[in-house]
């Protein structure tokens, strides 16, 4: 699901055993150089792992996202992924986590409100976990919802890899690094 068009996904839809057939939700032109980038640098530069968790009601999605996008070479575990915000929300109070990738509009509780809870929750990191929005709406008024929930940034689907990494990056270390 890292592809636009169907000749492109037979030849990766063989890659890593994936043969299901799903809309793009990465762009494939950028993953080849972004895994050579990485396989130079170390990370994201910590130490550690950073704890990631996925929210996006759609099964392949969060599929992809965990086993097809470079994590590891980047620096990041994705310690789970959920189908609702609410689950997302709950795992969240348990367990520390960096950063919140979430579809904006799922079943049970969307992305928005998972984010306004987080932020007026008494989590330690309450106000500064980075939440990045992830949706295929590039409505002006989704970007002003996703803004005033608390969420830090929209990235829209299909993923840019760059722009992803780019984003997290920003958020973790801070606006300034």
């Amino acid at each position: 699901c890292i592809v636009y068009n169907w000749i492109q996904w037979r030849r990766v839809g063989k890659w890593r055993g994936h043969s299901i057939d799903c809309p793009p939700i990465l762009r494939y032109t950028e993953f080849d150089s972004i895994r050579q980038h990485f396989r130079h640098q170390k990370g994201h530069g910590m130490e550690k792992p950073l704890k990631l968790i996925i929210a996006d009601d759609e099964a392949y999605i969060r599929s992809s996202l965990k086993q097809l996008f470079p994590w590891e070479e980047m620096g990041y575990e994705v310690l789970s992924s959920f189908s609702n915000g609410l689950a997302a929300l709950n795992f969240l109070e348990q367990h520390p986590v960096d950063v919140l990738l979430t579809d904006i509009r799922m079943p049970v509780m969307d992305g928005l409100e998972a984010a306004r809870r987080i932020r007026a929750s008494n989590h330690p990191r309450a106000k500064e976990i980075p939440i990045l929005a992830l949706t295929a709406n590039g409505l002006e008024e989704d970007n002003r919802e996703i803004l005033e929930a608390g969420m830090n940034r929209r990235l829209s689907k299909p993923l840019s890899v760059t722009a992803l990494y780019e984003s997290i990056q920003y958020y973790v270390k801070g606006k300034d690094a």
